[in-house]
């Protein structure tokens, strides 16, 4: 087993898998630093939670690393009820990085858990996970249905480390649960593979996220049976597992942190060399 270790201050990790005719390290740093720069949103808002009739005032601002973004120059952003629907959408300049505006709330808004979404058109390029997103409580004493609690409804997230589940090697999975308004649930429950039966198990450590480990086959496929709250079952597919791969863990050990990486899987030469490149956000 080929087995590398490096131990690396406060910074993002990833493999870059390319034909060493193609590009070095230093054009394939410039390719990712050019054209996958990521986006993040903040927003402001004038209060934390809003009565019907009242106006969401805001002001967001659209970062890229540590600076002020240059990619963006329009932001989208929605009010989306707890059925899902989009209840008003706005498309705001952006000026310096920042846009302001606001929702006006209708005198009969239902009372529920709104959500506001936001979102740059350099964020879609990296899918819907990157959009910002916010829960704003309305209250209307109103309304005749302030009274009924909605049955609760909890997804679970599966993320392996190293972005795939690796055949043939430990893989370290995290794991989020959370129920329909994006709050953090307790779970705990186990891993099956196509026969049912357990090949690990796992349970949240902190605010519905957790981790743990498991040895994928080529092949297989493999499901998380969970138990939210003592009492909803939840059951998720885990991602395909593929069977070549470079594996990347971080460790924490004696207070330092450490990055293993592990390319006993790589098995087309046209991936050969494999760079390992840090890149600080």
């Amino acid at each position: 087993m080929r087995l590398i270790r490096f131990f690396l201050p406060l910074v993002v990790m990833f493999i870059v898998c390319k034909p060493v005719y193609a590009q070095t390290p230093e054009i394939a740093l410039d390719y990712v630093r050019e054209n996958y720069a990521t986006e993040k949103i903040y927003i402001q808002y004038d209060k934390t939670s809003y009565v019907a009739g009242e106006t969401i005032w805001f002001k967001a601002y659209i970062v890229s690393g540590f600076l002020p973004s240059p990619f963006s120059f329009s932001l989208n952003i929605e009010l989306i009820n707890d059925s899902g629907v989009i209840v008003e959408k706005k498309i705001l300049p952006v000026i310096n990085s920042v846009a302001s505006g606001n929702f006006d709330l209708d005198t009969n808004s239902p009372q529920s858990n709104y959500t506001v979404r936001a979102y740059s058109r350099h964020m879609i390029n990296f899918g819907e996970s990157n959009f910002y997103t916010q829960i704003i409580p309305v209250f209307n004493p109103a309304d005749t249905r302030q009274n009924v609690i909605p049955a609760k409804e909890y997804t679970c997230y599966f993320l392996p480390e190293s972005g795939n589940l690796i055949g043939g090697l430990k893989n370290t999975i995290a794991f989020k649960c959370t129920d329909q308004w994006g709050y953090p649930a307790s779970a705990e429950g186990k891993i099956v593979n196509s026969a049912g039966l357990q090949q690990a198990t796992f349970s949240t450590s902190h605010d519905g996220m957790g981790k743990f480990e498991l040895t994928a086959t080529n092949g297989e496929t493999y499901t998380a049976i969970a138990t939210i709250n003592n009492s909803a079952t939840v059951k998720t597919k885990l991602p395909s597992v593929v069977g070549s791969g470079a594996m990347l863990n971080v460790k924490k050990e004696s207070g330092r942190t450490y990055f293993y990486v592990n390319n006993e899987t790589i098995f087309n030469d046209d991936l050969q060399p494999a760079y390992l490149m840090a890149v600080m956000e």
